[in-house]
């Protein structure tokens, strides 16, 4: 695949129960806002980017979940910088984290959305592989991906944030399917996940495409924070 560098000029329906008070702003209803279009943008990007990914040489059903991130953040900045106006926001791998250690596994954010100076100015979209023959990327894709937004280490505070499933397999379905079954196998406490609001399949995210919503009680603030999971095939 043929990259195109950035010049250094280049810099609804929601469901019930998203809006919800988010930290360190008064004025919460603009910030929810705010939050909520920018992920749409970064999303729409994203699946834009998808296809010269699934087809590139280099990519295949074997590939590691970061190669392949890598790849498409690349191939975001790429679709970026082709559009007029261009978005204001920068897509970067977050290099490191000055949390305070609480135990847990570190990660790092696999697409880091920055749209503006301040350091709770983000956006975060983690990305995991998935398939459908076993349950045990689909344990990977909630223990090592939604925790960490349950957790707080992720968004801490924020109202929405992004997931995406690299299917490796043949089966989109059921592997959506595994993951909407693992949220309800696991611990409340762990997963914060909202069982009344379910698993909700949405297609006002992204023109063309289906996304599906989850909300989770994060555990070391007074909100919920809302997952935008999208699923994109391989091969």
């Amino acid at each position: 695949m043929t990259q195109t560098v950035c010049s250094p000029k280049c810099s609804s329906r929601w469901g019930s129960g998203l809006n919800q008070p988010t930290k360190g702003n008064p004025n919460t209803n603009l910030r929810l806002r705010i939050q909520k279009g920018y992920l749409k943008k970064a999303l729409s990007i994203l699946h834009t980017a998808w296809p010269a990914i699934a087809a590139d040489p280099r990519v295949s059903k074997e590939s590691d979940e970061d190669g392949i991130t890598n790849l498409l953040r690349q191939q975001m900045v790429v679709v970026k910088c082709g559009m007029t106006p261009k978005p204001r926001m920068r897509f970067e791998r977050e290099p490191q984290s000055d949390a305070v250690d609480d135990g847990t596994d570190l990660g790092l954010i696999d697409i880091f959305v920055a749209y503006g100076w301040d350091e709770e100015v983000y956006l975060a979209i983690e990305c995991k592989r998935i398939r459908s023959d076993s349950n045990d990327l689909a344990r990977l894709y909630v223990r090592e991906g939604v925790f960490r937004f349950a957790s707080g280490k992720y968004s801490n505070g924020h109202a929405v944030a992004g997931m995406v499933g690299y299917v490796i397999c043949n089966d989109r379905n059921r592997c959506i399917e595994r993951i909407a079954a693992q949220l309800k196998k696991e611990p409340q406490a762990e997963s914060g996940y909202n069982s009344e609001f379910g698993w909700q399949e949405s297609n006002d995210w992204v023109e063309g495409a289906t996304q599906y919503l989850s909300k989770h009680e994060q555990q070391h603030s007074a909100t919920s924070i809302v997952l935008v999971h999208s699923f994109l095939a391989l091969g």
